[in-house]
């Protein structure tokens, strides 16, 4: 069955706090072309901005589009404030293109399953939503990708979490961050945000004065600092049946923002435990309604070794993105590596891919061009100056050279 896809990222971004949404949306902006790796033929997506043509058709090629296909829907103006899923219903074209789409028996597969993607599936006859639960939406399972609802999911079921408070104004977000001694570091985070978007961490007398400026309404936690030696991500499907483990990642961050992962076929060491726990969580959001994929961060402390569970991201996220992409193209595990933000200055994607290119023959890789390559490096993402790469190989071996060019390319 063909999907239509809805990328309702924004939707993960808190209403109440316009700054940074604002911020976060110009972010998402960025990554949106690499949704077209989502796509399998056949499928149709929704977009907001056209993108440049020489990577819809570099993309295109990898994925097996035909040239005849018109597999991209574009909104012709944005809702106020923006909504992908206000933005398709307002635009009478875009969405006769949609209704089309239901009536031909496309499922409606989405980001994030929120009430507003109810309301596009319901409007234009979806009859499925993929992996979701139809036309309506769990609210407790919604509410799971806010920090402090997990935390309070996590001390019910005894996984281990970071305790701290949780705070809904600026007076108690004083009191709480003075209860702290002040030689130690403290985190501050906004409940609804990943990707590192939302938090702060410093000493106590340092976050008062920054806190005019970071806290906009909204609840946030505040908690204690923990140096860690690792963020792990762990990911599981979750059916109506039952919860099944995919697998973790070794998280990647620049500038205090998340920017790639490591996935590793071979087991991680702490895995046992992580497999456990996901599972743990991810069978209390299937009972109460969860369908889909579920996400968990979890932080290893660099003193003690000690795992804590941090967030759960009941979406699309970046990590299963490749995952899924991977299992589709070349149809067995392999390893992965991602990272996003490297600097393309005026080049277009012509002259980029080429430069790339060679570089990667220097080091005696090929650039994935085309269906059925074995293993190789693929162009995720090429927008606003700024390219993403990731690469992939079932051999342990090469795989780890692979990593060392990623990791040359984007100190």
């Amino acid at each position: 069955m063909p999907e239509f896809h809805l990328f309702n990222i924004e939707e993960t971004a808190a209403e109440t706090d316009e700054k940074l949404r604002a911020n976060f949306i110009k972010k998402t902006e960025k990554i949106f072309p690499r949704f077209l790796f989502c796509l399998s033929p056949g499928d149709k997506a929704v977009f907001t901005k056209k993108i440049s043509p020489s990577f819809y058709d570099y993309a295109a090629r990898v994925l097996g589009i035909s040239t005849d296909e018109k597999p991209l829907i574009f909104i012709s103006k944005k809702s106020r404030p923006y909504y992908l899923c206000d933005s398709l219903i307002c635009d009478e074209k875009a969405f006769l293109k949609t209704k089309k789409a239901a009536k031909e028996g496309f499922s409606l597969s989405v980001f994030i399953e929120t009430p507003k993607t109810a309301r596009v599936a319901k409007e234009a006859g979806f009859k499925k939503i993929s992996g979701g639960k139809g036309l309506h939406f769990s609210r407790e399972a919604l509410l799971a990708n806010d920090k402090s609802y997990f935390k309070k999911l996590c001390s019910k079921n005894g996984v281990p979490y970071i305790k701290g408070y949780t705070v809904s104004s600026m007076a108690a977000a004083e009191r709480a961050i003075k209860t702290f001694p002040s030689y130690k570091k403290i985190f501050l985070k906004k409940t609804l945000y990943g990707g590192g978007m939302g938090n702060m961490f410093g000493r106590p007398l340092e976050l008062i004065d920054r806190l005019e400026n970071f806290y906009n309404k909204g609840t946030l936690i505040i908690e204690p600092f923990l140096e860690p030696s690792q963020i792990i991500g762990t990911l599981c499907e979750i059916s109506r049946e039952k919860s099944v483990y995919i697998g973790c990642d070794r998280q990647k961050s620049k500038n205090g923002k998340w920017s790639g992962f490591d996935y590793e076929i071979s087991a991680n060491r702490d895995e046992k435990f992580l497999k456990e726990k996901s599972v743990l969580l991810s069978e209390k959001l299937r009972k109460l309604g969860f369908r889909g994929i579920a996400n968990f961060d979890w932080l290893k402390e660099k003193k003690t070794g000690k795992i804590y569970a941090l967030e759960a991201n009941l979406r699309n996220n970046g990590f299963y993105f490749l995952f899924s992409f991977a299992k589709r193209y070349f149809k067995e595990k392999t390893n992965i590596s991602y990272r996003e933000g490297l600097k393309t200055g005026s080049s277009g994607f012509k002259s980029f891919s080429a430069a790339l290119e060679k570089k990667l023959k220097k080091w005696g890789f090929g650039l994935i061009k085309k269906p059925g390559e074995k293993d190789g490096f693929l162009i995720v993402c090429f927008s606003h100056g700024e390219a993403s790469l990731a690469c992939f190989s079932a051999s342990k071996k090469k795989f780890k050279k692979m990593k060392s060019f990623l990791e040359e390319n984007f100190k």
